[in-house]
């Protein structure tokens, strides 16, 4: 039987390993200490020990940062914005995008593993 694993490896009657208990999960844990009622339950493996550790870039926000950013759009002229867009939506949008990115540029970055 090739890819069936057998669970029972110590004695069940005396000396003797009597029982068989083939199934196709390898390494599952038998509870029970009776032959006929027995418990076969698949083995636990954690997440963590199951998954890749994935590795990610997150910003991380300081004091020094914030004042990195209250200088950069503190001499920011606000007019041209809003002269270059068409309508409202896209004003607020021009200008959430362009405070965004100089967040981004503001903030140090650190790789972390999850």
């Amino acid at each position: 039987l090739p890819k069936l694993h057998q669970h029972i490896s110590c004695p069940t009657r005396g000396a003797n390993t009597l029982d068989h208990c083939y199934t196709s999960i390898k390494g599952a844990y038998r509870f029970g200490k009776s032959d006929d009622k027995s418990v076969l339950l698949p083995a636990y493996k954690q997440q963590l020990k199951c998954a890749e550790p994935v590795k990610k870039t997150v910003q991380c926000w300081s004091e020094a940062s914030e004042d990195i950013l209250r200088d950069c759009l503190e001499y920011v002229d606000w007019s041209i914005f809003k002269a270059a867009a068409a309508n409202l939506d896209e004003y607020a949008t021009t200008v959430t995008d362009f405070i965004s990115k100089c967040a981004e540029d503001c903030m140090s970055k650190k790789v972390v593993r999850t």
